[in-house]
């Protein structure tokens, strides 16, 4: 086995057991918020493309423009590998992914008469990063941590929140 594979591997055990302690705090701690509307701001209203929680779960996300605007995959760290924001849907209501530094994870609610997406505790590793990489991280966690409208359209999931428009290719399934 090459050191490269070792280190990849290691790097996967560590990311895997984090996120499973941010989990198991997270539903200790708090009940279930799917589906729950707790009357905050909408930034939007109703779209023909609503979305259910079942077309959210078990699938990952990755982001592949800000206001039509690729986002490209940049070297993070000293592993060479080029890394993008993805938002990976698992047992729900969990969600989690990676923010363009940090992996991070949380519990979201969907709102799905009012098309209204928003992810409550969010919790990230504090890896520092380029400066780049830590800018895209903040404006995302920014766009999640606030109620977006959230549509779907295909193998495309759109994050709306003002003037921002995110949208996430699917890439696969999640266990």
């Amino acid at each position: 086995m090459s050191r490269q594979s070792l280190r990849r591997k290691m790097l996967a055990v560590v990311k895997c057991g984090f996120c499973l302690s941010i989990l198991c705090l997270q539903f200790a701690c708090t009940p279930s918020a799917v589906n729950q509307d707790d009357g905050g701001s909408k930034a939007g209203h109703a779209s023909e493309k609503l979305v259910s929680v079942s077309q959210l779960a078990h699938h990952r996300w990755v982001l592949k423009t800000i206001d039509g605007e690729a986002v490209l995959s940049n070297p993070v760290g000293g592993y060479g590998k080029g890394l993008v924001p993805e938002l990976d849907f698992g047992e729900l209501p969990h969600v989690g992914g990676f923010a363009g530094c940090n992996q991070f994870s949380g519990q979201f609610v969907l709102n799905e008469q009012e098309g209204q997406f928003k992810v409550e505790q969010l919790a990230t590793t504090m890896m520092m990063c380029p400066e780049n990489a830590m800018q895209l991280e903040q404006r995302y966690a920014r766009l999640l941590s606030e109620w977006s409208s959230i549509e779907l359209s295909g193998n495309v999931l759109t994050l709306k929140q003002g003037e921002q428009v995110w949208l996430f290719n699917l890439f696969d399934w999640v266990q």
